[in-house]
């Protein structure tokens, strides 16, 4: 039997229409996760019930309650937690192959002087979703013009970089107390630490976009984290 893969961790709020099928993406894995860590800021949708329900049948989850947590703090106390050399980031409301972890993973090696990075795809449903999608991915996220795809793409950031462990230490953990953009500071501080931002083009993380105007004008449900 194969050693298991990076510990998945996911940060969660409210998101009890989303993480089930996420779930089932990080069970269905060809690298089996070390564990798949999910940290609830304090749902009140049913999050924290049904995550608990997925944990009775299936070990390798586990649940952690976090009131008021952000997205960095949750990450950092999933992290603290894991007996994993390695992570790999979530968020709920996307979705990924069977593939995903075991390319971050490969692509990752040993871990040391490299953090992994996916590459993000709006999963659109519908001719409005399509244009935030493309809004939010292409033109407010400029693609890799020069990706090894030969095609455009565009990193999937915080919904998908794979790191060790160690150099989270070395990072200091994500900022606790930011609503959103802590991703972007962490990877900003190991690159300073002189690791390797490394992109990895079969590692597709899928995200649905907003579904209409009201849902693009309000606050990302990550960011209330």
């Amino acid at each position: 039997m194969s050693e298991p893969g990076p510990t998945i961790v996911i940060p969660v709020l409210n998101e009890v229409e989303n993480i089930a099928d996420l779930l089932d993406d990080c069970a269905a894995q060809s690298l089996v996760p070390a564990e798949v860590l999910v940290v609830d800021a304090g749902s009140r949708d049913g999050t924290f019930e049904l995550l608990q329900e997925r944990a009775r049948r299936w070990p390798r989850l586990r649940v952690l309650s976090v009131p008021g947590a952000t997205p960095g703090r949750g990450r950092n106390e999933a992290i603290a937690r894991t007996s994993a050399p390695a992570v790999a980031t979530l968020d709920a409301g996307s979705r990924v192959g069977s593939g995903w972890l075991a390319e971050l993973a490969a692509a990752l090696g040993d871990g040391s002087g490299r953090v992994c990075v996916g590459v993000a795809e709006a999963d659109a449903h519908t001719p409005f979703e399509r244009a935030a999608g493309w809004l939010t991915l292409t033109a407010f996220k400029p693609s890799d013009r020069a990706g090894p795809l030969g095609r455009p793409v565009t990193p999937a950031g915080r919904n998908g970089y794979c790191f060790s462990v160690e150099a989270w230490r070395l990072a200091g953990g994500y900022p606790p107390g930011l609503p959103w953009g802590e991703d972007k500071l962490f990877v900003k501080c190991l690159r300073q630490l002189g690791f390797e931002l490394m992109p990895v083009p079969a590692a597709v993380v899928r995200w649905r976009p907003r579904r209409n105007l009201l849902q693009l004008h309000r606050p990302s449900r990550s960011r209330r984290r």
